[in-house]
């Protein structure tokens, strides 16, 4: 049995609710359009494909289809497979969306069994939940692209881990199987590149190999040894001049180095007079700044003295307006008396006060508010003269000779305390039956105890008593109560007067305000001048000793100044001593000048030889004369560099030493260059040679790969065709220049190469637009078929090869022969996906599926109705909602056509 998958399960994935279909032969899944089919087999990637960015879906986006397949952590895409350790599961899970980590790869040993999925109540598991079901089946996180294909593999490097799902011949190309399983899952998409690409990878070709770059090839190395042939030769057609050219600049430097030496002499010398002239300036600055510092110093203290001076004065300046002011007032306060006024303030503050308190009191109450009141208190004065005029006949009286005042109080907490204030007769209370009102009031009292009234009707809790008898010991009581209310009645009358006429009184407290403030500011004013009075004496004292300070100051600014303008007079006469020596420095100082200027850039060693007279001024001149003749010999110079035109350009330097040095140098290094070019130009040519017959060779493994594939073509019966051979048409015009150009024979450098230069130009202009070249531009793939009728019929590639269904029959037939070609003839089972099979004519459906088989691939097959070479159908029907369910009730078993005719 081929390792491989056998089975794929979906769970809450795409468009299935769930789906188990078993791979255990060819395979058609039928249903209609959209129904479903494409979304089961593309699932395939899942398995096979390692790195996410390598697998396709069509016009979508590899996030889009996670989010269809894996819409939460209950979706499931699983694969049941045949491996070298047994049955095994490699499954992807999706995630929880507000997690935002993606879906999950896995793998672990044993079959698949519905139960570690689903609970009793056939809802899907939670992940915790089945990890822990499947821990002890090794079960392992796949979580990089290495890990996947190493699961896959089953080379040495993963001899403990893998599953030899996929047994390559080769485990290094798992890259170009992934690429070529891609195109048999989307054969209807596959395009002739794709079909070129895989003849490459069968020939053992990179499907992205650049065949030729005539950037690099043709580039820079080829136009380099052209360009130093050329300079070579114009060298040699220049040499004379270059000779010409050294001996007199050699000539010049000699002059340049003693014109040097001379030079050196000259600032020696100017050392001296400078440092002479520095020694005179010195001795001047120093007398010039020690004046100075004495003129500054003398400043600095004038400023200290008028300091001091303008301080004596501003202390002076307040003590002689205090004594002013002391004048004055000694006229102000002759009469003053303090007792007198400080009575008057303590007048002013108590009406203030009394209307402020009225103020704020009516600010509370209304007019009728207070007449309520006051008449409230006119009454009360009213009762209470009366009761003091009946003192005798109140009813307070006689109830005192019946009750003692503690009975009475608890009596009169539930009845009327004015009562106690009536007198008793016509003006007052009339008792038509005292004994009866007495007899009353001493069971109302029995019913009164702890502060609680109780009868049987009802049971009544006090307040708290007050002190109502008190007024009523006697008549002095009553009559101080009467002064009470009266003061209160005289309140109340003072507070409606205040409420009616609020804006008057606020006059009258701002008025009193402003009063009783001048009031205390003259009290204030008082007692100040009482204590300057008391210090007269003593600012009088401070005034004159000040004065006599001042003085004593201003004397010593006067004998600062007169000093101070003597420095100045020396200073003026030693810096007008320095400018004249300065300027007589300087005369001599611009004549040297000169010289330093016509030195300009002797780049040139010294030369001790050269003469010098020994007075300063006649080597000056001596110098100058030299430098003309050395400004003449660079004038010839530049003549000579002009005569060599472009030609000195690419030796030019920084300077005349620098391009000299550069043409000496290529002068003594002629011979040498000649014959390293040459070596060069023969390495250049090899390669070049080699490149080119390499591309050749290249060519012949695509054609040996062609050939194999024709071999294995010829067993298999395609349509009503007696063959069908593929053919590969190289590209005439491209490929005739390569093989020129691998067969150019040995050239001189410094010979005619026009020849080789025709032919490099024709290239370039050849790939001009397009100066890389693929090993697939260089060939077309083709196919020859020849008919029932022995006709041959050539196509320039596979977009329609006869008919419709003969095209992809010999596209099947071609990737599967590559595919296989990279596999273990006996170890695995790969599946591939043909979609619409029902355009394939019978013949070629055969053709494919019993080529498939052969080969050990699982064909699975799709179309809107089931067709007679498959072994199995599978049958979509997708309910209301569009949602899928496919298990074996959705499955047909098709017998083998011998067992059909005998049935």
């Amino acid at each position: 049995m081929r390792n491989g998958p056998t089975k794929i399960i979906l769970i809450n994935a795409g468009k299935y609710e769930y789906a188990e279909v078993s791979l255990d032969g060819a395979v058609q899944i039928v249903g209609r359009n959209n129904a479903g089919k494409s979304t089961l087999i593309n699932t395939l990637q899942f398995l096979y494909i390692d790195e996410r960015s390598r697998m396709s879906f069509g016009p979508y986006t590899f996030d889009q289809t996670l989010d269809y397949y894996f819409i939460n952590e209950h979706s499931y895409v699983l694969f049941e497979c045949r491996t070298v350790r047994g049955q095994a599961m490699i499954g992807w899970r999706g995630a929880n969306k507000a997690s935002g980590t993606e879906p999950e790869r896995f793998f672990y040993l044993g079959p698949y069994r519905r139960e570690d999925f689903f609970d009793d109540r056939d809802r899907v598991r939670k992940p915790a939940e089945i990890n822990t079901l499947l821990v002890d089946r090794d079960y392992q996180s796949l979580k990089k692209p290495a890990e996947h294909r190493a699961i896959l593999l089953s080379g040495a490097a993963q001899r403990n881990n893998g599953l030899g799902i996929v047994a390559l011949k080769d485990p290094d190309r798992f890259s170009d199987f992934r690429e070529t399983l891609k195109n048999l899952l989307n054969l209807a998409n596959i395009t002739q590149d794709q079909m070129r690409e895989r003849l490459l990878m069968l020939a053992g070709l990179p499907t992205d190999y650049v065949a030729i770059d005539a950037r690099k090839i043709l580039g820079d190395d080829y136009e380099q040894l052209r360009r130093e042939r050329d300079e070579l030769g114009l060298f040699k057609s220049h040499q004379q001049d270059v000779q010409a050219i050294i001996q007199l600049f050699n000539k010049r430097q000699v002059l340049w180095g003693q014109l040097n030496y001379r030079w050196q002499e000259l600032k020696a010398r100017k050392k001296k007079f400078d440092e002479s002239h520095a020694t005179q300036i010195a001795a001047l600055t120093e007398k010039v700044n020690k004046a100075r510092k004495t003129t500054d110093d003398a400043k600095a203290e004038i400023e200290k003295k008028q300091t001091e001076k303008e301080n004596f004065l501003q202390e002076k300046s307040p003590i002689e307006l205090q004594l002013a002011a002391l004048e004055e007032n000694k006229k102000t306060y002759a009469g003053f008396t303090e007792q007198f006024e400080q009575v008057t303030l303590e007048n002013l503050e108590r009406q203030l006060s009394e209307l402020q308190s009225r103020q704020q009191e009516a600010s509370t109450e209304t007019a009728a508010s207070v007449q309520t009141q006051l008449e409230t208190a006119q009454n009360e004065v009213e009762a209470t003269a009366k009761s003091i005029q009946h003192f005798s006949r109140l009813a307070i009286t006689s109830l005192r000779e019946h009750f003692t005042d503690d009975e009475i109080s608890r009596l009169f907490r539930i009845l009327n305390p004015d009562l106690l204030g009536l007198a008793v007769g016509r003006t007052g209370i009339t008792l038509s039956n005292s004994k009866e009102v007495v007899a009353k009031l001493r069971q109302l009292v029995s019913q009164i105890s702890d502060d609680v009234y109780q009868d049987d009707s009802m049971t009544v809790r006090l307040q708290p008593a007050s002190d109502v008898l008190s007024k009523f010991q006697n008549v002095e009581s009553l009559e101080k109560e009467l002064e009470r209310k009266q003061k209160n009645v005289a309140r109340l009358t003072s507070l409606l007067e205040a409420v009616t006429k609020q804006a008057e009184v606020a006059n009258q407290i701002e008025t009193l305000k402003k009063q009783k403030q001048a009031q205390a500011d003259r009290l204030t004013a008082y007692k100040q001048y009482q204590t300057s009075l008391a210090a007269e004496a003593q600012w009088r004292e401070s005034v004159k000793n000040i004065g006599n300070a001042i003085t004593a100051v201003s004397k010593i600014i006067s004998e600062l100044d007169s000093a101070r303008e003597n420095h100045r007079d020396q200073i003026s006469k030693w810096e007008t001593e320095q400018r004249a020596a300065k300027t007589e420095h300087q005369v001599v100082l611009d004549r040297y000048e000169q010289c330093a200027k016509k030195l300009a850039a002797f780049n040139a060693s010294l030369r001790a030889d050269a003469e010098i007279p020994d007075d300063f001024d006649s080597a000056v001149s001596f110098y100058l004369r030299e430098f003309s003749k050395a400004s003449d010999m660079s004038r010839d110079l530049e003549v000579a560099f002009a005569k060599l035109g472009v030609f000195a350009d690419r030796y030019r330097g920084n300077d005349d030493a620098e391009t000299t040095r550069n043409l000496e140098q290529q002068l003594d290094a002629l011979a040498k260059r000649e014959e390293a070019l040459q070596l060069r130009w023969d390495s250049q040519i090899h390669a070049l040679k080699s490149r080119f017959q390499e591309v050749l060779n290249d060519l012949k493994l695509i054609e040996s790969a062609k050939d194999k594939l024709n071999r294995e073509l010829a067993h298999v019966h395609v349509s009503d065709l007696k063959s069908v051979k593929l053919t590969v048409e190289r590209q005439s015009d491209e490929v005739s220049l390569i093989e020129r150009l691998a067969g150019i024979g040995e050239l001189n450098l410094l010979d005619d190469t026009a020849p080789l230069d025709r032919v490099f130009e024709r290239v370039r202009a050849k790939m001009s637009k397009n100066p890389v070249t693929r090993i697939a531009d260089l060939f077309v793939l083709g196919v020859h078929v020849t008919r029932a009728d022995n006709t041959v019929k050539k196509y320039a590639d596979f977009h329609q090869v006869e008919s419709t269904g003969t095209t992809i029959t010999l596209k099947v037939l071609f990737n599967l022969l590559v595919l296989k070609s990279l596999l273990h003839k006996e170890n695995v089972a790969i599946p591939f996906f043909l979609d619409e099979v029902q355009d394939l004519d019978p013949a070629n459906q055969r053709a494919v599926i019993q080529t498939a088989k052969k080969l050990g691939f699982i064909a699975i097959t799709a179309a809107p109705s089931a067709i007679g070479e498959v072994d199995a159908c599978y049958f979509l029907e997708p309910n209301k909602e569009g949602r899928v369910v496919l298990t074996d009730d959705q499955r047909l078993t098709m017998k083998p056509k011998a067992q059909a005719k005998e049935a």
